[in-house]
Parts: structure tokens; sequence; C-alpha cells
């Protein structure tokens, strides 16, 4: 109710009252049978909510992925969301069930970061067969290893065979017909890469699921007045090195301000922060559904980046799963986020060490300026960044109607 979201309940238990009250608020009584709760529901929604219903039959894509993981959530299932509210049916297969599978019927394919090169040629030949376009969808730079292999993290050993997963997976996107990617860096690349190809820009936005989850976890914080917690949520280990960019300036941090806790997630190396570890709190890999708590509990989400081209080509995730919980970011600036953030208004770009340590003591100093930076954050999400933004573009790829470059 409070995300204006209508609701429908039967007339029992403690919530009957306060939906009784609520505009889009539906009563159905407890024992009706099945036919007469659709038709009441249905009544409801053409003449109450004045909702037309959507007729499913616009078109049907195929999502192919070679693992459904975190980042696949994002890509594929919230995307189908997208499309379902459109009108628009979706399946979503892995790799492995692609042999044999029928591809009839379907407007478009579109594989998410697939590298099994075997298998993708299959599939756009039978593809072809049946005059069906194949897409691929990806959102990190790594699809060109000499571009970036000053990286770090690629000298880790589960990276040294990550040279040939860059080729394959480029091997892959040459086979498709055109591209669907989460950032205007990550377009420029690709164009450059496979020019005469088509490119949309499909940014990555919370689901239904995410909002509700969020929006419970933002009403039962824990605002302790006492604290002020400062939280970063990185998760792998590929993000140490962007942490390791603002620990001196968090080590004066917390020297000046005592009240200040950090909390640090996934599986991050801090290395200059020992004389502060009792106010430090770590937490380990949590599943998405759990997220949401544990960031409504900072009051300041850090979202530190390397100054490289391969990190200007990453989302604004972090900035977006904070904003769902009315928590403000501070960042850092590069030419991707510019584009996204009003410094100042929606979160606060940095691009040195002096503007890191400004924007984080104007943060903790005022309340007010947390809570209205955190408001204007959750306002441009619920405006631009959930399923019900139409994302027109990447929407008439997948069903044919955009025009050839």
């Amino acid at each position: 109710m409070s995300m204006g979201y209508p609701i429908a309940i039967f007339d029992i238990g403690a919530p009957v009252e306060r939906v009784q009250l609520y505009d889009k608020g539906l009563i159905i009584k407890y024992g009706e049978t099945p036919e007469k709760i659709l038709n009441n529901l249905l009544n409801f929604m053409l003449n109450e909510l004045k909702i037309k219903p959507t007729a499913t039959t616009r078109g049907k894509v195929l999502f192919v992925a070679e693992e459904i993981s975190f980042a696949s959530r994002y890509r594929v299932e919230h995307f189908q969301e997208t499309l379902l509210k459109q009108g628009i049916c979706s399946d979503y297969i892995q790799m492995d069930e692609v042999k044999n599978y029928d591809f009839n019927g379907y407007n478009s394919i579109v594989l998410y970061r697939c590298s099994n090169v075997n298998i993708v040629n299959e599939i756009v030949k039978e593809s072809e067969r049946l005059s069906i376009p194949v897409y691929y969808d990806i959102d990190d730079f790594i699809f060109d290893y000499d571009k970036i292999d000053y990286l770090e993290f690629l000298q880790n050993k589960e990276y040294s065979q990550f040279r040939i997963k860059t080729e394959q997976i480029h091997q892959c996107m040459e086979m498709c017909k055109g591209y669907m990617t989460s950032t205007n860096t990550l377009a420029a690349e690709i164009m450059r890469e496979f020019p005469n190809k088509k490119v949309v820009i499909k940014r990555n936005v919370a689901s239904i699921a995410m909002q509700i989850l969020s929006n419970d976890a933002w009403k039962n914080a824990n605002n302790n007045n006492d604290r002020i917690w400062i939280g970063y949520f990185s998760g792998s280990i590929t993000h140490n090195k962007d942490f390791a960019q603002i620990e001196c300036i968090l080590k004066d941090i917390l020297e000046r301000y005592p009240q200040v806790y950090l909390k640090l997630g996934g599986v991050i190396q801090e290395n200059g922060l020992g004389d502060y570890r009792n106010r430090i709190e770590k937490v380990g890999f949590t599943e998405w559904k759990n997220l949401p708590n544990m960031i409504a509990n900072v009051a300041i989400n850090l979202m530190p980046l390397e100054d490289t081209c391969f990190h200007s080509c990453k989302s604004e995730n972090k900035w977006m799963e904070a904003a769902l919980v009315h928590v403000p970011s501070v960042m850092s600036y590069n030419v991707e986020l510019e584009k996204v953030i009003v410094s100042g208004k929606t979160g606060f770009l940095c691009a040195n060490k002096e503007e890191w340590y400004t924007s984080l003591k104007m943060l903790i100093e005022d309340e007010n300026l947390r809570r209205s930076v955190g408001d204007a954050a959750f306002q441009r999400v619920m405006e631009r960044y959930t399923t019900n933004y139409p994302d027109t573009e990447a929407v008439k790829m997948v069903l044919g109607e955009l025009k050839e470059r």
C-alpha cells in the first residue's frame, strides 16, 4: 500500500481495516468460489482501477544463458518482467537445455554472456533457418582481453583462463545480429568492436519483488542515532582495489567521528583499518533477498571505483539498490555515472580524495541531508529504474521492429 500498488485480501485478519480505507484495496469474502473471486477481481480492475487487461499476444522471446546468477537476474528475469507488463511472453533456458529445443514461434533469441561457441553456432544456424534473429546481451567489458589486461584482479589464479573466455565470448558475439547492454560506455566499446550492428542500451532495473522487499526493509530499518553506519557491499574480490581507493579516507573519518561504524559486505580485503576493527562489521555473501535489509540499516552507501574504462562500463546497480531503501550513496566520479547521478541531489560523485572526504563529512554531520538525498535518489529510481519503465528500444529489438543500422 505504501508503494501505491493495488491490493486484494480476504475478509479475515488485522489488515482488513486498513485495506478498507485504501482507494486501491479490495476485500474478498472468504469462502467465495474461485469463479466469483475472479469476477470480483476483474470488475475491480476494470471499473474501479480503470486498468485495461493486456493480452500476451504481442510476441514471444527466448532467453538463453550459461548459468543463472545475480547478474542474469537483472539482465534476463527483470527484463522478462518488463516484457510481460507489455504483453510479451518469454522463456528462459540454460545452454544445456538447448539441444532439441523447439525455436518455432519466437520473435527473437537473446543470449546472455554465452561463451560456448559450438552451441551458439548451432543456435544461430537453426534460427537462421527459421528466420529468427539472435541478439547478445552483455553487461561487462569482457570481450577484448587486450583492452583489460591491466586489471589487477586478472592476476588471480581463478582468472588464469580468462583470456580464452573473452575470446570465446567475442566469437559468440560475432555470430549475433545485434547487442543489448547496460551502459553508454559499454555500448560505445561494442560499437567500436562490432561496427554496422545495432546496439541498444537497456539499463538494469528493479523488479516488483525488489521494490517490495526494499520498501519493507526501509520501514523496518533500525535508525540508531547513536551510531552512523557507513556500508560497502562489494561482493567479489574484483572490487578489492576499488575499496583501496578510499581506505585512507575512511581511516580519517573513523578517527574524526567516533560515532561512525563501518559495515563491509562480501569478501572485501581491508588492510589499513586494523586500529578500528572494533568498529567494523564484516558480513559474507548473502542472498539478494537479504540485501535490502542490510543496506537499509546503514546511513551512507559507498560505491568506489577505479578510474578505468572497464569500471566506467559498469552499471549503477549499487546506487539503485541503496536508493530503493532511501540511503544516499557516495560514489567515484566517472563518465558513466555523470550521466546518471545529479551530484549533491541524488548522490555524491567524487573525483578525488578531498571530494570523498567532504561528501562523507557533510552526510555524517547532517541527518537532513542524508534524508533528502536518499529520498531524491528513491524518486529517481521509481521514475526510471523499475520494470514499469517501457525500455522501448530494447522491446523493439526483441520483437524485430528495430530498423537496421
